[in-house]
């Protein structure tokens, strides 16, 4: 723009309104502000259907204690049950990271973990059922059934330690029987923040369901297991440290459950295969138990009972195969030792046994195995170790 000596404007652009461009940047941002409002509003809706699915699953796991005046969840609630599925199984395997190597090696150190070790999950009975009243108590025998699952921080998945169906209960006969015979985990178990337990057991009733002959319920309910707060009580030279955690929910439920972990700190994953190298004895049956322990804590956890397996699971292997075990992971503080020892039928007498202990040292990858001669029977034990999860692998 110029200006003349009389102080006029020259040179100036004629003003144009172009009414169909300004209409249609109107119409735009209207269109615009309309499908906004469209996506909040299917958001709000999705968020509401969310809420009223996660609410609906919290339901169905919440009972009412009158003991605590309150309502007690059952199970792991601490996710958006809308999506979480409850029962989904974890599907990370053992020995996920035998097979890795760390430059420099020391830098594995950096990814130790505490780990737990479930050692024992125990039914305590009420006083006045300890034995058979043959009333409508909870007397012996009792035909046990359901499930005790765990979940870490791994994936929060179902760990399944003990999982039977209703036509195969675990028959408990006395006060010496009232632990549960464990099957898992089937992977190492970490401890960062919270382990948490669920447990569901129930009691076999005999007759017929149809005919109104309902099962009893005998626990159910969730433990957290505080990993912050086992980990802040350990002296500064303990390693490892066996803790309980009751279940006691019997205003509600005939049963309290116990459950023993060992807590371990520095842990590597150990994975144990036992095979039956030769059978002196002319058969291929392996009749005795084998067990598992470290250093420290000598609370033994059973790998193979021949008197706790089912009956189409009698221990009966051929030479050169594989003992099936009842459990076979195992946290171990990487500066302790691993025991592990085979009870095995000699052959003077069908009630002499032989006992072997073999001692291995931890690693936080590879493997190590040892041959054992117990009884009438040659056995090679053999442990893969494992890092848990490891950042540099990801």
């Amino acid at each position: 723009m110029a200006v003349d000596g009389d102080g006029d404007c020259v040179n100036l652009e004629p003003f144009f309104y172009d009414e169909a461009a300004t209409v249609a940047e109107a119409a735009a941002a209207a269109e615009r502000r309309e499908r906004e409002e469209q996506e909040k509003a299917r958001e709000a809706a999705a968020n509401a259907r969310r809420w009223a699915a996660h609410n609906a699953a919290l339901a169905g796991i919440r009972e009412y204690d009158p003991a605590e005046e309150t309502y007690i969840y059952t199970r792991y609630h601490y996710a958006d049950l809308s999506e979480f599925d409850l029962d989904e199984e974890s599907r990370l395997p053992p020995m996920r990271h035998t097979a890795a190597t760390y430059a420099p090696p020391a830098r594995a150190l950096h990814f130790l973990c505490d780990m737990i070790n479930v050692l024992a999950v125990r039914i305590i009975l009420p006083s006045s059922d300890r034995s058979d009243d043959g009333g409508g108590g909870v007397g012996f025998p009792i035909s046990v059934y359901g499930s005790v699952i765990a979940r870490d921080q791994l994936d929060y998945k179902c760990v399944h330690l003990f999982r039977r169906c209703r036509d195969d209960p675990q028959l408990i006969t006395s006060e010496d029987e009232l632990s549960l015979i464990l099957t898992g985990p089937h992977r190492g178990l970490v401890l960062y923040d919270a382990l948490y337990i669920e447990v569901d057991l129930k009691m076999k009733v005999k007759g017929d369901q149809q005919q109104g002959c309902k099962d009893k319920r005998l626990s159910k309910g969730l433990i957290v297991l505080d990993g912050v707060l086992l980990s802040t009580n350990l002296s500064d030279h303990l390693r490892t440290a066996v803790k309980s955690a009751t279940l006691d929910r019997r205003s509600i439920m005939p049963c309290a459950v116990q459950v023993t972990c060992a807590y371990v700190t520095r842990a590597v994953e150990a994975t144990v295969s036992v095979d039956l190298l030769h059978d002196q004895g002319g058969g291929a049956h392996f009749c005795g138990e084998i067990t598992a322990c470290t250093s420290t804590i000598q609370d033994s956890i059973v790998l193979h009972d021949s008197n706790k397996l089912g009956v189409a699971d009698d221990g009966i292997v051929a030479d050169g195969s594989t003992v099936r075990l009842l459990r076979r992971v195992i946290g171990v503080c990487l500066d302790e030792v691993l025991m592990v020892t085979i009870v095995a039928q000699d052959g003077d007498g069908a009630n002499n046994y032989s006992r072997q202990t073999v001692d291995f040292t931890p690693s936080v990858n590879g493997g190590d195995e040892a041959r054992v001669v117990c009884g009438v029977g040659s056995f090679l034990v053999k442990v893969n170790w494992s890092l848990m999860d490891p950042v540099i692998d990801k």
